[in-house]
């Protein structure tokens, strides 16, 4: 079960024995627990940075190699395991930068009470990434013979791939609203102003096929639409759609679920009472629960962070923001100035990030578009 890091065990180690398994480009064999001191910490975070800038791979540490081959599983001693484990995540986190995301590690016990510990690292597209501590200041990749210093050419080669990336993942964004605006969506919706959602993994223009399309459509609750109270879902060429609406009518809302990960949700917002109302409070709360349960699913699906967020409107001008819940009949409410608002784009780091505060700036700026001077959803001292 190599190929499963969760289910990796005794077996998975003597297997590479075995095999005579060599290290690679993506396998490396360490004896010994990095050491206290800042300076014993280089070793180890220079094979990190290694793994994450080239194509990821996995560290054994307390395997014995023989010009690197893998003859022993003797193990460390370790007194407290998980604290271990929570002390390489710490070394880890704050001896690169950028911070490596979706980084895993396990223990595995051995028959003689010592230890392996496994470390999965994954190919970053957010790099490259540069050993810190100590002032390092170097950037390492592997090859078959394993970690050397990245060269001038490299280091620009890195830096161009990962901003492409963004650029493309922006492109997306800009593509997805002229679609929605121009009707071309996974489910027809209703006429009125357009709440558009996209939250996508930062190496998502370069997967394929990742995500199980088939077990999320047969657990529809992890792709319920913004704003619905029940909704349905049904297969696509793309993924899959949870969405919710009159039937046999145009939907008021949708979440379309793409096969590399990507997540976009639309919701509708009609004219009411013969006005063109956004519910700001409602929308806050959809917004702010949305994200909150996308991050989950993605999150339970292994997509690695960093996770782009934005939020677009279409079709807005000329709509109303009421300040506080309800309609009243002759308020003079908050009036957009032009068809569409696109807001700058959020980035998460990590799952366990104050979703709150993040998107903060995100609800402020939009109630500034209605002539506001924030969103009346946050505590004024609110930091």
């Amino acid at each position: 079960m190599w190929d499963i890091f969760e289910s990796i065990d005794k077996t998975d180690l003597q297997a590479l024995i075995s095999a005579e398994k060599a290290e690679s480009r993506d396998l490396e064999y360490k004896r010994e627990f990095p050491g206290k001191a800042d300076g014993d910490k280089i070793p180890f975070l220079a094979q990190i940075s290694a793994f994450s800038n080239t194509v990821g791979g996995r560290l054994l540490i307390g395997m014995e190699a023989e010009k690197g081959v893998a003859k022993e599983c003797l193990g460390i001693d370790i007194d407290n395991p998980d604290q271990s484990l929570l002390t390489l995540e710490q070394i880890i986190r704050t001896g690169l930068a950028p911070v490596v995301v979706g980084i895993r590690i396990k223990y595995i016990k051995l028959a003689n009470g010592k230890f392996v510990i496994i470390i999965d690292i994954p190919k970053s597209y957010a790099g490259p990434h540069c050993v810190t501590a100590r002032d390092h200041g170097r950037f390492y990749a592997r090859n078959s013979g394993g970690k050397y210093v990245m060269d001038v050419s490299e280091l620009r080669r890195a830096f161009n791939d990962s901003e492409d990336a963004a650029n493309r993942i922006r492109q997306f964004r800009l593509d997805r609203i002229t679609s929605i605006i121009a009707d071309e969506t996974p489910i027809p919706l209703m006429s009125g102003c357009k709440g558009i959602l996209h939250l996508v993994p930062f190496d998502a223009p370069r997967a394929t096929v990742r995500v199980n399309v088939i077990e999320i459509d047969n657990n529809p609750g992890l792709l319920r639409p913004l704003g619905a109270r029940g909704w349905d879902s049904k297969l696509n060429l793309d993924g899959t759609v949870s969405f919710a609406g009159p039937r046999e009518m145009a939907k008021r809302t949708y979440t379309q679920i793409y096969r590399n990960g990507v997540i976009e949700a639309v919701q509708t917002f009609t004219e009411c009472e013969g006005r063109k109302i956004i519910p700001g409070s409602e929308i806050a709360c959809d917004i702010t629960e949305g994200v909150q349960r996308y991050l989950s699913t993605m999150s339970g699906l292994g997509l690695p962070c960093p996770i782009y967020v934005f939020y677009s409107m279409s079709g807005v001008k000329n709509y109303e923001l009421p300040k506080r819940h309800g309609l009243p009949p002759n308020e003079n409410l908050g009036r957009c100035d032009r068809d569409v608002l696109i807001f700058p784009e959020l980035v998460i780091q990590n799952y366990d990030v104050n979703l709150k505060l993040t998107l903060r700036p995100l609800l402020d700026m939009m109630w500034n578009a209605f002539g506001y001077e924030g969103s009346p959803n946050f505590d004024k001292v609110e930091h």
